[in-house]
């Protein structure tokens, strides 16, 4: 099943949620996120949208449709490490989430059906369906709340608040 040293590989068991249909706001909405906080920033045709990690890490992977790119951003929180993934394979759209396991403590995401497996930090599929393969990702930056806020102020801000009843989320002023 692994094209990679299985004693490499740990976890597994327990998938993350599934992150379809994000939800963005306005930089002007999250008053409270620390200047301090890192983001990942991504550009198609001078739109950007930025995806705080402080709300990714939930899931870890969010699934999104932006400019036409089916994308997936993730972040594995062990290693501080986040790409954007082409979520396109072969004609193909899937539903990306983080599967549990770990390849050399760095996140190995998966379709939600669990066909495939890749590496996050290989960039290259390691398990079941194309593995070997590479996988097709899309820029990403890393930076900081304060770079947002001085430079990217009509970016779309992805978050994600869960709630119980009568709860309100800390980070958000306006939602």
């Amino acid at each position: 099943m692994w094209i990679v040293d299985k004693n490499d590989i740990k976890g597994g068991g327990k998938t993350y949620d599934l992150s379809v249909n994000p939800k963005f706001g306005n930089v002007s909405d999250f008053e409270k996120l620390s200047d301090h906080e890192k983001v990942a920033l991504i550009s198609f045709n001078n739109e950007v949208r930025v995806y705080p990690y402080f709300f990714t890490n939930h899931f870890e992977i969010i699934n999104d449709v932006f400019n036409n790119n089916n994308i997936a951003v993730s972040y594995c929180p062990l290693t501080k490490s986040g790409i954007c993934f082409n979520r396109e394979i072969d004609g193909n759209i899937y539903q990306i989430l983080a599967s549990g396991f770990l390849y050399k403590d760095n996140m190995v995401p998966a379709d939600k059906d669990l066909k495939f497996y890749w590496s996050q930090m290989l960039m290259t599929y390691i398990g079941k369906e194309n593995a070997g393969k590479s996988i097709s990702n899309y820029n990403l930056i890393e930076t900081n709340w304060k770079t947002v806020k001085e430079y990217f102020y009509d970016a779309k801000v992805y978050y994600h608040v869960k709630r119980t009843a009568g709860e309100t989320d800390p980070q958000l002023s306006t939602t």
